[in-house]
């Protein structure tokens, strides 16, 4: 009985292990001083889901969808986000400008997923912790 506790124990620490991810910083900083922010602006989302940090990516987190999202053609902020929801993580990236969105337009910017150093720590103990539980058994 102990052994399956231990070995079910081990399993969960692999599996939300998993869901550990991040995002490169964004680079490129601009000055926002010449952005009128008393005139009203479109908002455009993209969205994307991971589900345990390998399952995935459903949708995507990219700043030329969340412009045509909005219909906007003039990007002039762009913003980020993100939820961990247990086993399912949530990234988004929000856009902030005006105009219509013109036929040809495209921006051509990609946001790259970037695991953690410590989500293969956690596979490798949780596969090593299985290994042992099973050995053990034999």
């Amino acid at each position: 009985m102990r052994n399956c506790v231990v070995g079910t124990l081990v399993a969960v620490v692999a599996a939300l292990g998993l869901a550990c991810t991040t995002v490169s910083p964004v680079v490129n900083t601009a000055s926002i001083g010449d952005i009128d922010f008393s005139q009203p602006m479109r908002e455009g989302e993209s969205c994307q889901w991971i589900v345990l940090g390998f399952i995935g990516p459903f949708g995507t987190a990219s700043v030329v969808d969340s412009a045509r999202n909005g219909d906007i053609s003039r990007v002039k902020i762009v913003d980020y986000s993100s939820a961990w929801y247990v086993v399912v993580t949530k990234r988004c990236v929000i856009t902030y400008g005006a105009g219509p969105l013109g036929e040809g337009e495209d921006f051509g910017v990609r946001t790259p997923m970037i695991p953690e150093p410590s989500t293969a720590l956690l596979l490798a103990a949780g596969l090593l912790g299985l290994a042992v539980v099973g050995r053990r058994r034999s």
